[in-house]
């Protein structure tokens, strides 16, 4: 991004990828920390979309397979911690998840991100 040194390119931030190459998603001491990595370069300021997806593998197995919200590795809880952080009050979460019935994004993975939205105190 520095290289490029154009306000226009930002960051599209995956939490399956960021889950598999370590980035512990599942508690607020976790998502601090990837944050505060963020902000010792580029700045999380630059996030300007999630690409949210569940983890069909551990934290750190840096193997890119996806699943529906809530469950796979990262969880419910995991997806709590994350939309509550401020950094991501304001950036808009885009589902790559396999579907329940196996047909890509579906209303189902939408509505339990509009109900983890809604405990948090965000709108949906």
């Amino acid at each position: 991004m520095n290289a490029v040194d154009s306000p226009r390119l930002k960051i599209y931030l995956d939490t399956q990828h960021a889950f598999a190459a370590e980035y512990g998603l599942t508690n607020p001491q976790g998502i601090q920390g990837m944050l505060a990595e963020l902000d010792s370069g580029t700045g999380s300021a630059n996030v300007a979309a999630v690409h949210t997806n569940d983890s069909k593998r551990v934290c750190g197995s840096g193997v890119d397979r996806h699943d529906n919200i809530g469950d796979g590795f990262i969880g419910e809880e995991g997806f709590v911690a994350i939309m509550a952080n401020p950094a991501f009050a304001e950036v808009p979460f885009l589902l790559e998840v396999p579907g329940f019935e196996g047909k890509g994004p579906d209303q189902q993975n939408m509505d339990i991100l509009k109900k983890i939205r809604s405990k948090v105190g965000l709108s949906s």
